[in-house]
């Protein structure tokens, strides 16, 4: 991640294959950074506004010039987490969405029992049909569980919502938003593994079964090796023994890390006949923010987390849709297994560092591929760098050309997914636009 602060808008920026993600926290104002002509936005942009506390008039100009168009190999951009000052205007501002598509704001509700105001998420294609009858979706207070009134006339707050026009969401937008601020683990139907330098980094399934194939998960591991059971919803009694297997063949050549590790599968370590050479590095537990009221899943240390619960503290999170307090639930029935287990006491930052390749991987591999979409999925073949690239499908059209999501393999089986462009026909006969074409790319 690269985090980037001018001024008072602090930018932070994540690329997940040709999905960017963008966050912005704090004030914009006339010193905002991001323009419609910035070369490091290309792919599908997705803007979260979560944490923005202020826009100055001044940030208003700087915010619709931006808007206006498509930054260079830009394919879509889409606005999540608006807050009240920036549905504001929304509203008020001519202009002011531009090109984006608005698809979740952060709505101001009040506890009439509580004298509180909270904010709410809330996802505009799900409740566009309460906000088009001009009524505001339902949410409960967290403390009396009372119900939550929107602090503003519901016409009112959602006027921009109800004139705009969403069109075709890509479905790798949808996915990875609903993976990066998971309300319940994402499906994954089945591993996926990355191998880089010493380490072997698996991403397990959402259902373990009894035929889980031991072989393939653990054989010929070494190194490091990193078990990610973030995905995973369901483990069968047939697979605890499995299970028990896998860890076990992976310990014999390996140190082994259980990475992102949910309650039930937590449980299932309590019935092992015996007990694994691996370590425990993090949980995956579930929390929710006072705040706005955003349930979701977040990493947590296991030693860090078992800390706390010897001392009856609860760990506290920072939200990642408006930047709240999130409280992880107290678990006290697994301090006797994180008690006797071997557990990781730092971060393994190069671990982490590999979520998102392992994310990109959930993203656009094969399975969740678009199969109505026809294109010309023969290799293509490079003779110099001995290198094979294969096309997925069709990602849009921007500018001069079409965009093309493709899988890049290379010496010794060795892949990655990349975006490649096709110029389109009406330019491909302009030496000036093929050149564009290669300055842009060289650019990017």
């Amino acid at each position: 991640m690269e985090t980037q602060q001018v001024s008072h808008a602090t930018i932070s920026r994540v690329r997940v294959g040709s999905i960017n993600h963008i966050r912005i926290a704090g004030v914009i104002d006339e010193t905002f950074p991001l323009t419609s002509s910035s070369p490091d936005l290309g792919g599908f942009i997705i803007v979260d506004l979560g944490r923005v506390e202020r826009i100055s008039s001044f940030g208003v100009r700087r915010w619709c010039e931006f808007a206006s168009k498509l930054p260079p190999g830009g394919s879509a951009l889409y606005v999540v987490n608006a807050p009240p000052v920036m549905v504001d205007q929304l509203n008020m501002v001519e202009g002011f969405a531009g090109v984006s598509r608005v698809l979740s704001v952060l709505a101001p509700y009040t506890c009439r029992a509580c004298g509180e105001d909270r904010l709410r998420l809330v996802d505009l294609q799900a409740e566009a049909p309460i906000i088009a009858e001009g009524r505001a979706p339902e949410h409960s207070c967290p403390v009396c569980a009372g119900k939550l009134d929107l602090a503003e006339p519901p016409s009112e707050f959602f006027d921009y919502v109800g004139r705009q026009q969403f069109g075709t969401v890509d479905p790798v937008v949808m996915r990875y938003l609903r993976a990066t601020t998971p309300s319940a683990p994402n499906p994954l139907t089945s591993h996926l593994k990355i191998v880089q330098d010493d380490i072997t980094y698996i991403t397990l399934a959402s259902e373990l079964k009894g035929s889980l194939n031991v072989r393939r998960l653990a054989s010929g591991l070494e190194g490091r090796v990193a078990f990610d059971f973030s995905h995973v919803t369901q483990v069968e009694p047939e697979a605890i023994p499995k299970l028990e297997q896998v860890l076990g063949t992976a310990a014999q050549g390996a140190g082994v890390v259980l990475c992102r590790v949910p309650p039930l599968v937590l449980s299932a370590l309590t019935r092992f006949i015996q007990k694994p050479s691996v370590r425990i590095g993090s949980l995956w537990l579930p929390c929710a923010c006072r705040n706005c009221g955003h349930e979701h899943h977040q990493r947590t240390l296991a030693s860090e987390y078992l800390a706390r619960l010897r001392a009856n503290a609860s760990p506290e999170r920072e939200c990642p849709i408006c930047g709240g307090t999130a409280r992880l639930p107290s678990i006290p029935q697994l301090v006797p297994l994180l008690s006797r287990s071997s557990l990781v006491e730092q971060p393994l930052d190069d671990f982490e560092a590999l979520e998102p390749r392992a994310l990109s991987q959930y993203l656009f591999g094969s399975a969740h591929l678009d199969t109505t979409v026809k294109v010309n999925s023969e290799d293509i073949g490079n003779s110099i760098s001995a290198t094979r690239l294969q096309i997925l499908r069709r990602l849009g059209q921007g500018g001069m050309a079409e965009v093309f999501l493709a899988r890049q393999v290379g010496v010794k089986g060795f892949e990655k997914f990349v975006v490649m462009k096709k110029i389109l026909p009406q330019f491909a006969q302009s030496a000036e636009f093929v050149d564009m074409l290669f300055a842009e790319a060289r650019a990017n």
